[in-house]
């Protein structure tokens, strides 16, 4: 395969359309039992599309491998707790229920899994030492069988409640992570033809698609447990159609400008949606043909409105981050971590 180090607007691409299906996700979440029928059916599929949104997230971050440093974990711990407390504040100013439970939560937000996606990162980048010399110096046959084995485990402990920190999410999180890897080192070989590839992962959708809609149609409300419970189903379309779009490329600078602001969108999107949720009725449109565009319209917003906060944070805080980075530094945090992972 191409071992190109230097990422493609494609990825960048990837992530936005992604995040911004995130928020579209988190909209019909709330909505989805109260949309008309055809509203419904639209829902499924929209669901059913981006219920590949986090794997790509986590397949590009292991296409690219994480790295273990002093200035990421500062930076990213940074921006995480910036909208944490952000968020907290201004929920408890606009009348908000949130009580002491939730301030330690947005002053703690790593260790509080206030993010999840970010406890998980936060994780996989202090231990990213030892899982890159995993998964990078595993023999093909080897790492076949622990992708496959990784599947068994992953959808048994889908299957339970929550254990705590160590849930379903972190399993899920490293599956995806290992197979980007397996991706960047040693690709896939079942069809010659590179475009069967998007194929196959579109028509899984589709599949995954009939298979909600017979359940919906049966049980008489939204049901999309094929594109969030039945993890192998989401799995496999989603490292098809990513497999595919890494083999295509293109270059787009302001393109990949836009995309440093995705992870920001991620934090701050639940901020957003619920001050527009304040001045904006979703129920004027349950009935409507234009629920759809309101849901699309909504994801931009608040990516826009995102950015333009991030700009400001990244403004005020650059400061802030090179004083947090050098106390890392002198406290040799970097040097521990790895000392310690070392040892284990």
């Amino acid at each position: 395969m191409d071992k190109q180090t230097t990422r493609q607007s494609t990825f960048e691409l990837i992530r936005i359309i992604s995040v911004l299906g995130i928020t579209g996700l988190h909209i019909y979440g709330q909505i989805k039992n109260q949309l008309s029928m055809p509203n419904v059916y639209v829902e499924i599929l929209y669901c059913d599309i981006f219920a590949m949104a986090v794997p790509m997230f986590l397949l590009i971050s292991g296409w690219f491998s994480v790295t273990l440093s002093t200035r990421k974990l500062a930076s990213l711990h940074l921006m995480v707790l910036t909208y944490s407390i952000l968020d907290f504040v201004i929920r408890y100013l606009m009348g908000d229920s949130v009580g002491i439970k939730d301030a330690v939560r947005a002053v703690f937000p790593i260790l509080s899994y206030r993010f999840w996606y970010f406890s998980c990162y936060f994780l996989l980048l202090i231990f990213s030492p030892v899982v890159n010399y995993i998964v990078d110096n595993l023999p093909k046959k080897l790492y076949v069988g622990t992708i496959l084995v990784w599947i068994i485990v992953v959808n048994t402990v889908s299957a339970f409640p929550t254990f705590g920190f160590v849930d379903d999410y972190l399993w899920k999180v490293l599956f995806y992570y290992f197979s980007g890897r397996f991706l960047r080192i040693y690709g896939l070989h079942f069809f010659k033809n590179k475009k069967t590839y998007l194929i196959t992962g579109i028509l899984l959708v589709l599949a995954t698609y009939a298979a909600n809609m017979l359940l919906t149609l049966i049980l008489g409300k939204a049901i999309t447990w094929f594109a969030s419970d039945v993890f192998s189903i989401k799995e496999i379309s989603a490292i098809f159609i990513f497999y595919y779009c890494c083999n295509t490329s293109f270059t787009c600078k302001p393109l990949n400008k836009i995309a440093t602001f995705v992870p920001a969108v991620y934090l701050g999107e639940s901020l957003i949606r619920f001050v527009i949720e304040k001045h904006f009725r979703y129920d004027l449109f349950y009935n409507s043909s234009l629920m759809i565009f309101v849901v699309f319209g909504i994801a931009i917003v608040t990516f826009a409105v995102v950015v333009v906060v991030e700009s400001v944070r990244r403004f005020v805080s650059t400061p802030l981050e090179k004083i947090y980075v050098k106390l890392l530094e002198k406290l040799k945090i970097e040097n521990c971590l790895k000392k310690i992972i070392d040892k284990v």
